[in-house]
């Protein structure tokens, strides 16, 4: 057995050992081999990566700083006086497409805002155009019914020995008053309306067009708050007796608050309050001969001729009182001397409502805006 063990051992078995380990050998050189090319590829893949990250950071830092010297053109442009509206919006649109930049919500809004604006500012302009269309009218309106005014109130001096004759020209002037009341109402209302719009269109071409305010605001307020005083409103206040007279008369007390740019209901309800308290029945009184008897020789009501008195006696919501002022009335509502002349008219419904919101208008700082109530029963005697 041990010559046959020793017989296998043969120089072919010798040779196809070697050949195995030789072959191995080649093998693991090879892979060895391969793997520095590996290492040497991923190396180098490692580093193209890195100078193309590189290279893209320098490209959008780049980008970064061209937009920002871009969007620093902009604000310089947006920041300078010269620099028209129309212009601002176009260069708050451009920033707000700047993507990644941090201004850019900001201009978007910014854009927004001036194209609100710009609307608001064509509602502007058409409203200064009908507005003053309206005016134009108004104005003839005003015009020519003071024309005829002046013109009845010379008959009316004319035909002082006809008693009859003077009483209807007095009547026919009371209507003409009438109508003027309603006039200078929608006078004033489209007034407010051309100035309110003027100052929109003023601060827009000169002013960022955030301090624009609507065009509408004071004229709307004016006309919504005289519209609340109605018959309703006042037959909920007055007593039931008092119906008919507000009926007659509501038109007149609206068209002095319009007149009068009355937009404060707090002054509203001071005009409203006096006149519950000094007529309760919303008429326009008159007070009796024998109580006016008390004001003759009043110098300081002006009362300096025999019978003024009770020529110039109290009348209206108010009880206008004394020559001197029915004088200072009758200028101050742009009759002339139509209250001296026919001191009678202060009691009808159109002068005694223009008399009452014009005495609270021109004393309202000195009454810091009374609350209702707060007269009792008093003549006006400044």
């Amino acid at each position: 057995m041990a010559d046959m063990n020793q017989n296998d051992a043969s120089p072919v078995g010798k040779a196809s050992l070697l050949d195995s380990v030789t072959k191995f050998a080649a093998v693991l050189g090879s892979l060895v081999a391969l793997g520095q090319a590996a290492s040497t590829w991923i190396e180098g893949m490692y580093k193209a990566a890195t100078e193309q990250e590189k290279t893209q950071r320098e490209v959008a830092l780049a980008d970064i700083k061209e937009r920002s010297k871009l969007a620093e053109s902009y604000l310089h442009l947006i920041l300078a006086k010269e620099t028209p509206i129309d212009g601002r919006a176009i260069l708050f649109s451009a920033l707000g497409e700047l993507e990644g930049h941090p201004l850019r919500t900001w201009a978007r809004q910014r854009y927004e805002l001036y194209m609100r604006y710009n609307s608001e500012l064509s509602e502007a302009y058409k409203a200064q155009s009908e507005a003053a269309q309206h005016a134009n009218k108004a104005d003839g309106l005003v015009n020519s019914l003071e024309a005829e005014i002046a013109t009845l109130n010379v008959q009316i001096k004319q035909n002082m020995d006809n008693p009859e004759k003077a009483a209807d020209l007095q009547q026919h002037r009371i209507a003409k008053s009438s109508e003027l009341a309603k006039a200078r109402a929608v006078q004033t209302v489209a007034v407010v309306t051309v100035e309110a719009a003027q100052a929109t269109i003023g601060r827009s071409a000169r002013s960022d067009p955030t301090i624009l305010v609507p065009v509408t605001n004071l004229a709307a307020a004016i006309t919504s708050l005289s519209g609340k005083v109605d018959v309703a409103l006042l037959k909920s206040i007055f007593p039931e007796g008092a119906g008919k007279n507000i009926e007659d008369s509501v038109q007149y007390l609206q068209a002095a608050l319009q007149e009068f740019k009355i937009s404060d209901p707090r002054m509203v309800a001071t005009i409203v309050g006096t006149i519950a308290v000094e007529t309760p029945n919303f008429e326009a009184y008159e007070e009796s001969a024998t109580l006016a008897a008390r004001y003759e020789g009043r110098a300081n009501l002006g009362n300096t001729e025999p019978g003024d008195g009770v020529k110039f006696r109290g009348r209206g919501y108010l009880g206008l009182t004394g020559r001197a002022n029915y004088r200072n009335m009758s200028e101050r509502l742009g009759l002339g001397t139509r209250l001296v002349d026919a001191p009678d008219d202060a009691k009808s419904p159109e002068v005694a409502s223009r008399v009452l919101v014009a005495w609270f208008v021109d004393r309202q700082e000195r009454f810091h805006l009374p609350s209702i109530g707060t007269t009792s029963r008093r003549r006006v005697a400044w």
